[in-house]
């Protein structure tokens, strides 16, 4: 009898001693994922930015946009001129950049600009001069294209106030 009752007690002690094994080797598994699985990327705390806090060569590339508008002003007037079109392109070219140095400059500290336009000031104030003869006489003579006055029209010119505005 006594065998009999170490059978029964030894049959039920195995399916429990096994199910602990089990839920353990389960526990295991869990645990082993967690450890072995790939974790969140971490934000980076810290960012190496490098940014200009303004362009220091905007005003001379102003200039050379401000000379190069001009040229093509100059060249879209003479009589034999049948390249408009090239001509609309390079100057709407010419002017994007100026567009963007004027952008620039007018970020520039207030000292900065003062200090620019006292170096600068007398010459873009005689090519404005010039680009207004050429705007006024293209603007008002019906032989050129309605897409080269506009173009010509849009060109916005940097001058001492604009220069001198609070940014």
């Amino acid at each position: 009898m006594n065998t009999k009752k170490l059978l029964v007690i030894a049959l039920l002690f195995i399916p429990l001693t096994a199910c602990q094994s089990i839920k353990e080797a389960a526990d295991a598994y869990v645990e082993n994922s967690k450890q072995n699985s790939p974790k969140p990327a971490e934000k980076p705390q810290h960012y190496n930015l490098s940014v200009d806090r303004y362009d220091e060569d905007a005003l001379n590339e102003y200039v050379n946009s401000i000379k190069g508008i001009l040229q093509y002003l100059s060249a879209i007037q003479t009589p034999q001129s049948s390249q408009e079109l090239p001509s609309i392109f390079l100057l709407g070219l010419a002017s994007g950049a100026m567009q963007a140095s004027k952008i620039e400059i007018e970020e520039w500290p207030l000292g900065a600009r003062k200090k620019g336009w006292a170096i600068s000031g007398s010459k873009l104030k005689k090519y404005n001069v010039l680009i207004e003869e050429h705007r006024a006489r293209i603007l008002t003579n019906d032989n050129y294209s309605e897409d080269l006055r506009k173009t010509v029209e849009r060109i916005i010119l940097l001058d001492e106030a604009a220069m001198m505005a609070a940014s």
